[in-house]
C-alpha cells in the first residue's frame, strides 16, 4: 500500500486554514496577490480533477516552470493525485517534446493550466519508486547532473530538521528570494516556511534587486531570508552604500548556502543581520546536512583523502532525508552512507568546515597538500586584491584578478610555493556589482567567472 503520509501532512497543515498565507506581486507589480492555506487545497482539489480528466494517472509525472504562480497548488494536486511533481528551470522546458505514446512513468506539461502530454527520451525512470513524490534536478557541482526523487516521508524529515534548527516561529514573516527548482529554495525556503505556518513573501522571478527587499522587509514583518553567497554580496555591497538599510537587516535571520562561505563573507554577514547560519547541503539529501557546521538530521562520517595525511577529510553523509537516483548504490559504502565529493576540516570546537570539492587539493613545493581556500585566505591577508576569482583546472592555477591591484609579487608566491603556472585575467572590480546583479550563479566567484568566459 503506498503511503499516504505526504498527502495527510500537507491536508493538515493546509485544509480549512486560514494560515499560512502566500503574497506575491503580479508580473506589473502594482497588484498584490494573495493565496491562504485554505485557497490551496481548494484550488488544489480542483487541479487534481482536471488533470486526471486530461489523462494523468497515479504515477505519472507533472512538470512545471518553476516560476510558476501555480507552483504550489499544482505540488499539492500531485499529492492528492498521487501524481509526482518536477518543478524545473525554463531551460530544461525546452527538452521535452510532444507525444501520445503510453511509457511506465508518462510526462506532462503544465503551462497557464493547459496540459500537454510530452516526453523525454534521454530520461532513465527505473529510480523513481511508488512512493516518489518529487523529482528535481540537481546542478553538476558534484559531477553529472542527477535527477534526484523524494518520498514524502524523505521530506517531512528535511523540513522538520530544518525549521527546528532554525526555531521558525508560526505567523513570523519569510522573505523568499531563490528559484524553487533547486532544493535550497523549495525544500528549505518556501515548505519549510508553509510547514512552519509562516506569512510567505515571494520576490523570486525577475533580476534580484538588493533596493527591492529592502522594501518588502521594511513593509512586512520580515524576520526570515535565505540567500546564496552570491546574493549576500550584493546585500553587503547595498548596506555600505545605504547605512540606513542596516537598521531592517539587524532584524533578520539570514541563512546562506548553495556554496562555499568564505570566511571574510562569514564575518560580514554576522556583523551585519540579527542572526547568521550558515548551511551545507547537497540535493541529494534534500537540501540541508550542515547548519554552522553542526549535523542536521543526519549521521556524518570522515574518511581520509586517498594518499593524503592532513586534517582534511572527505565528508560522507547517512540519513532519512536521502532521496533516490540512477545507480546510487555506486555511491555509497557498505553501511549505506553517500560520498559527497566534498571535503572538510574538523575544528577545534568539533564543528565541521566545508572547503570544497575533492578536486581542490593542492601540493604545495614543500610537500603539504591544502586547498583552494586556505590559498584564498593567504591572498586575502598579504596581498591586496579587492577581488579575485582562484580555480584549478588541469593542474594549472587561473587567477581572475583586477589588473589594478595585480602585482608581480603574487606570481613570485605562487611560482615558490606551488610550483605552478598561474594564468592571470583582467578583471575591473567596478564591474562586479553589474556582473552580480545580472548572474544566476551561487557564488560571486562563479558569478564573475561566467562573465569573463561569456566575455
Amino acid at each position: 500500500m503506498i503511503s499516504t503520509v505526504w498527502i495527510d501532512s500537507l491536508e493538515r497543515v493546509l485544509r480549512k486554514n486560514g494560515s499560512p498565507v502566500i503574497e506575491r506581486l503580479s508580473d506589473d507589480e502594482n497588484i498584490v496577490e494573495l493565496l491562504s492555506a485554505a485557497n490551496i487545497w481548494t484550488l488544489a482539489l480542483e487541479r487534481k480533477k482536471k488533470l486526471r480528466t486530461q489523462g494523468m494517472r497515479p504515477g505519472d509525472i507533472l512538470c512545471e516552470a518553476s516560476d510558476s504562480k501555480e507552483l504550489i497548488v499544482n505540488l499539492v494536486a500531485c499529492a492528492m493525485g498521487k501524481f509526482i511533481y518536477w518543478p524545473l528551470k525554463k531551460s530544461e522546458i525546452n527538452k521535452f517534446l510532444t507525444t501520445t505514446e503510453d511509457i511506465g512513468h508518462n510526462f506532462f506539461l503544465i503551462d497557464k493550466s493547459i496540459t500537454s502530454k510530452v516526453a523525454r527520451p534521454d530520461i532513465n525512470c527505473n529510480f523513481i519508486t511508488p512512493e516518489t513524490v518529487l523529482l528535481l534536478s540537481t546542478s553538476g557541482t558534484s559531477g553529472k547532473e542527477r535527477i534526484i526523487g523524494f518520498t514524502g516521508s524523505s521530506l517531512l524529515h528535511q523540513i522538520e530538521n530544518i525549521n527546528r534548527g532554525l526555531h521558525c516561529q508560526q505567523e513570523s514573516g519569510r522573505l523568499i528570494v531563490l528559484p524553487l527548482h533547486h532544493c535550497f529554495g523549495l525544500i528549505l525556503d518556501f515548505l519549510a516556511g508553509l510547514f512552519a505556518k509562516q506569512q510567505l513573501h515571494l520576490r523570486n522571478t525577475g533580476l534580484f534587486s538588493p533596493e527591492k527587499i529592502l522594501k518588502v522587509i521594511t513593509e512586512n514583518d520580515i524576520t526570515h531570508l535565505s540567500l546564496v553567497p552570491r546574493m549576500l554580496d550584493l546585500m553587503i555591497y547595498y548596506s555600505e552604500k545605504n547605512p540606513d538599510a542596516i537598521k531592517q537587516f539587524k532584524k533578520i535571520q539570514l541563512h546562506v548556502g548553495g556554496a562555499v562561505i568564505s570566511e571574510n563573507l562569514k564575518n560580514k554577514a554576522s556583523n551585519l543581520f540579527g542572526e547568521f547560519i550558515e548551511g551545507y547541503g547537497l540535493t541529494e539529501c534534500a537540501g540541508g546536512v550542515l547548519l554552522n557546521g553542526k549535523p542536521n538530521g543526519c549521521e556524518v562520517r570522515l574518511k581520509p583523502v586517498d594518499e593524503v595525511k592532513s586534517n582534511v577529510f572527505e565528508l560522507w553523509i547517512k540519513s532519512e532525508s536521502l532521496g533516490h537516483f540512477t545507480n546510487q548504490d555506486e555511491w555509497k559504502d557498505s553501511e549505506g552512507f553517500l560520498k559527497t565529493t566534498d571535503l572538510v576540516e574538523v575544528k577545534n570546537n568539533g564543528d565541521y568546515r566545508v572547503l570544497g570539492r575533492s578536486g581542490s587539493l593542492i601540493k604545495t613545493t614543500q610537500g603539504v597538500w591544502t586547498q583552494i581556500s586556505d590559498i584564498e585566505e593567504i591572498i586575502k591577508k598579504n596581498f591586496s586584491l579587492s577581488f579575485f576569482h582562484l580555480e584549478k583546472q588541469d593542474g594549472h592555477l587561473n587567477l581572475l584578478a583586477s589588473s589594478n591591484d595585480f602585482n608581480i609579487e603574487l606570481l613570485q608566491y605562487f611560482e615558490k610555493n606551488y610550483g605552478l603556472d598561474c594564468k592571470i585575467s583582467n578583471f575591473h572590480s567596478g564591474d562586479l556589482e553589474k556582473i552580480l546583479l545580472g548572474s544566476q550563479k551561487k557564488s560571486t566567484s562563479e558569478a564573475v567567472c561566467e562573465w569573463h568566459k561569456e566575455k
